[in-house]
């Protein structure tokens, strides 16, 4: 590794060191809410394609409103499944991705929480969608009441499948789903307790050789890497982008978050990891910011309730965004290097 290049990596894992250290020391109380995990507790999970040549992903965040918006974009997803079902051509959905922001405003309470039914069951539990595994993630509203308990209502459903608050998920030998918690995104050496180290763990650089990965990696999180949001902070991928992308950029193919209320791809023109934001789940849409300010990575960028369709083969991904009224928004395809 050039003398360079070994001191940007070193300084940002300094970096995350310190960034660490600060939310332990100075967020005890947020720490306490946190989900622990115990050792060995099981954080993958292997589906099996059953001769499939290609594998289909819904993915949405920020939907967890309960109103009509949540339910609009629902059914949206439900004509697509439906659709793909009834068509022999058309790949079917073999899981919805949810980003987080996964009850507003606060999270629930616990797994006997009627918000289980009217923002996850009810949405979600149509003819179609209510045959499809759901892997979710944690966001920062999620983190108000008890984000265990999103964990523990694994336990009892056949669906919601959030085993920690970092998880795994492979479909067959096409795609490694890695879910990150990006509200406590902490390092500490041990991939079972931190999210860093577990990123790190499940996505070893792609010019490792290791081929008996699935061909595409994709992170799923709450928070952007980078977005056009108008909110600033983390709504834009601060500071998480600038000290994350060189380790991203080596062992994802595709990041994709919510947090921003909007649908938005970027192709950063130095990485080679996609960026994609599905944050029009059902909650109020945000503001972007002026056109003459947005960076020249945006690809499509529309404040629109919809979701993420997206769609493997070994080769190649094809990827759309749909809005809550059906309507293709936009399409786009990629070829496996």
């Amino acid at each position: 590794m050039p003398e360079r290049s070994r001191f940007v990596y070193t300084a940002r894992v300094l970096i995350l060191l310190v960034a660490s250290a600060g939310v332990v020391f100075g967020g005890l109380a947020f720490w306490d809410a946190a989900p622990r995990i115990s050792v060995g507790e099981v954080r993958s999970r292997v589906e099996p394609l059953d001769g499939a040549t290609s594998v289909r992903l819904f993915a949405l965040g920020d939907s967890g409103t309960g109103d009509a918006a949540q339910y609009q974009v629902a059914a949206a997803m439900e004509g697509e499944c439906v659709a793909a079902q009834n068509d022999p051509g058309r790949t079917k959905v073999s899981a919805i991705l949810l980003l987080g922001d996964n009850f507003y405003m606060d999270g629930v309470a616990g797994i006997d929480d009627s918000q289980w039914q009217e923002k996850f069951e009810k949405p979600y539990g149509l003819p179609c969608l209510g045959t499809l595994p759901v892997h979710p993630v944690l966001g920062n509203h999620d983190y108000r009441l008890s984000p265990a308990a999103q964990i523990s209502y694994s336990a009892t459903s056949t669906r919601w499948r959030m085993p920690a608050r970092n998880w795994r998920v492979d479909f067959g030998n096409l795609v490694r789903v890695v879910g990150v918690d990006t509200n406590f995104f902490d390092f500490c050496f041990s991939s079972r307790w931190c999210s860093f180290d577990f990123m790190l763990g499940e996505l070893p650089p792609k010019a490792s050789g290791n081929e008996t990965l699935p061909a595409w990696r994709i992170v799923t999180a709450h928070h952007p890497l980078a977005s056009s949001s108008s909110k600033g902070h983390s709504h834009t991928g601060r500071p998480l982008g600038p000290i994350l992308s060189p380790f991203v950029c080596s062992r994802a193919d595709v990041w994709i978050s919510g947090h921003a209320h909007q649908l938005e791809r970027r192709q950063p023109a130095d990485c080679g990891t996609e960026l994609i934001i599905a944050g029009g789940g059902g909650g109020e849409l945000g503001e972007l910011v002026r056109t003459e300010m947005r960076s020249k990575d945006v690809q499509f960028l529309s404040a629109e309730h919809g979701f993420a369709d997206l769609e493997f083969t070994a080769t190649q991904m094809r990827a759309r965004f749909v809005s809550a009224d059906g309507r293709e928004l936009d399409a786009w395809q990629r070829t496996k290097q």
